[in-house]
């Protein structure tokens, strides 16, 4: 990365822009304290549906975003298979959170996958693998040790409607 223009550094806040700053912040702790620790997601181990921008919604995205959550519950020796078809969209990622909208340690663990990563299979679906052990299968995302959790997938600038993709646990 280059600096074409050196443009100096930014003026200090004034302490109207500072007050907006921290109303914002305040704002954004008090909305994500709304839905944090997430509520039970109904049955585990499924999508609940789409999830669009609502501007009168605690905690949720941008409104270029398309969401699908769910929670998941797993034994050591179970698997959650998500079979889905690619939509057209900027970006696609199916990511593991637990109850509290935290990734789970992605140092030593892969626990999401975006449209660019996944393996696609031959009639272009793909199929991801959520589980506790790595199954030798393509797409597969680590539990990290977390039997429960929240599995999510986001669509940034979706052409169309989307499809939901399906779960099952084998």
């Amino acid at each position: 990365i280059e600096m074409i223009e050196d443009i100096g550094p930014p003026a200090p806040l004034s302490d109207q822009e500072m007050a907006d700053r921290l109303r914002a912040a305040t704002r954004f702790v008090e909305q994500t304290m709304g839905v944090v620790p997430m509520p039970d997601l109904g049955e585990a181990n499924d999508f609940l549906g789409f999830i669009e921008f609502d501007k009168n919604a605690s905690g949720w995205g941008t409104t270029d975003n398309v969401y699908a959550l769910g929670n998941y519950s797993l034994a050591d020796d179970e698997a959650l298979v998500v079979d889905g078809h690619p939509q057209p969209c900027c970006y696609f990622g199916l990511q593991l959170w637990n109850r509290y909208m935290q990734s789970l340690d992605y140092r030593y663990q892969r626990v999401a996958i975006n449209g660019e990563q996944l393996e696609f299979e031959d009639d272009g679906s793909y199929r991801v693998i959520i589980s506790a052990v790595d199954p030798g299968l393509p797409n597969w995302i680590s539990t990290a040790g977390h039997p429960e959790g929240v599995f999510f997938c986001r669509w940034l600038l979706a052409d169309g409607d989307l499809d939901m993709p399906s779960c099952s646990v084998v």
